[in-house]
């Protein structure tokens, strides 16, 4: 039997964190990409929840339109012990045309949500997904909320130049940025290389009573701060698979929103976290007898 270090980590959280919880959230969109047939462009994509005014469109931004696959991290999702996605059968490819040759290549496609729509405008979120690099690019874009001020964003997921996650946040004054610019480009990078051809669980919550968030990868917290102001919106679009102009290689899953902040015990995962806690004194010993 093998465990990579995805399976362990699920070990690791229903053990640690199986009795941690908040109250409950709404889900605002969920993108499980399951609805177009592998090999196609991913033209529009729809949300289980808030469609039509969610789903999101297919933009060509140098590397072609994304396109739909039969890469997935797995067959059933679960999230707080009960299912949200029975038969999870489709993901989102990236392409990025400029690899393996320029590894600051931001040539892929996108998809695009509109930004003018409140609800993806949250102050106190949790998004999460599962994602799966191919090629290396320098400063991947994942997913995040764009701004105009400067190429900035109010916030995004991304790694930095060796493939470590990363998070980013811009909370100046809406028509000021750049450099020097209090607020503007904050950035916290974890030492989680994310970039090793594995599916790994990613998530970052921010909670505006304090502005403080955390990053996580594979249910393990890797990054947690305060911005320098509250999370400041305009109209730019919200983005998957390619953020303030920088795009990654590869395929992203099960993309859900929420407006509050999640335990790691609520995110999406796979067993539920109850079966992983019945699993985990056997799976603990096939991994001790394989040293």
């Amino acid at each position: 039997m093998h465990l990579n270090r995805f399976a362990m980590s699920l070990i690791a959280v229903a053990m640690t964190v199986a009795a941690v919880s908040t109250a409950p959230g709404a889900t605002v969109a969920y993108w499980q990409f399951d609805e177009g047939t592998p090999g196609n462009d991913a033209t529009t994509v729809v949300t289980q929840v808030n469609s039509p005014a969610l789903d999101g469109t297919g933009v060509n931004d140098g590397g072609g339109l994304p396109d739909f696959s039969s890469e997935v991290p797995f067959g059933t999702v679960y999230s707080s012990g009960s299912v949200v996605n029975a038969s999870n059968t489709g993901a989102l490819s990236i392409n990025n045309t400029g690899l393996p040759g320029n590894v600051g290549s931001h040539s892929t496609g996108v998809i695009q949500v509109d930004g003018s729509n409140a609800l993806v405008k949250q102050t106190t979120f949790t998004i999460e997904l599962f994602v799966k690099f191919d090629l290396f690019a320098e400063f991947a874009g994942i997913i995040g909320k764009e701004r105009n001020d400067n190429g900035g964003c109010s916030w995004q997921i991304d790694t930095d130049g060796t493939g470590k996650l990363r998070v980013r946040f811009d909370t100046q004054a809406l028509g000021t940025g750049g450099n020097g610019v209090s607020g503007y480009n904050q950035s916290w990078t974890s030492n989680f290389v994310i970039t090793d051809g594995q599916w790994h669980h990613v998530a970052l919550t921010y909670d505006e009573t304090n502005r403080t968030f955390a990053l996580f990868a594979d249910y393990a917290q890797r990054a947690t701060g305060q911005t320098a102001f509250n999370l400041v919106y305009d109209d730019d679009v919200f983005e998957i698979g390619h953020v303030a102009g920088r795009g990654f290689d590869g395929w992203v899953d099960e993309v859900r929103l929420s407006d509050t902040v999640l335990a790691p015990s609520q995110f999406l995962a796979i067993p539920e976290p109850a079966s992983l806690t019945l699993l985990a004194p056997a799976l603990l010993m096939v991994a001790r007898r394989r040293r």
